[in-house]
């Protein structure tokens, strides 16, 4: 029996189909790849928002501890936190302290990184002596 040499008994893929699954694969690649980045800055941005948050109670407890030596700031517009609780790198603390007129004062509390305002609130203290 003889073979006809016009018909090859090899079996395979041809150059365009091993093209288009190598393609395939670097696309399904970059899909990973982003995902995982944006996975990766969704969480440190949590973990800055939870540094900043603590920092920000953290500082809240410290100042309305001490509301009497509060009054000096009164109107002074925003004022840097130098107090007894350690603020983690890169962030700052910032408040300003204002009377209602009505026997409490407003307390703003901002935390800032990088000029970006992190965390923030507002506590009613009332005021010394009434």
């Amino acid at each position: 029996m003889a073979l006809d040499p016009t018909v090859s008994g090899d079996s395979g893929f041809s150059l365009v189909e091993i093209m288009v699954v190598v393609v395939l694969l670097g696309l399904v690649a970059l899909l990973v790849y982003v995902g995982a980045r944006g996975a990766v800055r969704i969480g440190e941005t949590g973990k800055r928002k939870a540094e900043a948050v603590a920092a920000m109670k953290a500082a809240a407890e410290d100042l309305s501890g001490k509301i009497p030596d509060l009054a000096w700031s009164i109107g002074a517009g925003e004022c840097d936190y130098t107090g007894a609780v350690s603020v983690p790198l890169g962030y700052e603390v910032k408040y300003t302290l204002s009377d209602t007129g009505l026997g409490i004062w407003r307390l703003e509390l901002r935390v800032v990184r990088g000029g970006d305002t992190m965390a923030s609130d507002v506590l009613l203290l009332e005021t010394p002596g009434s």
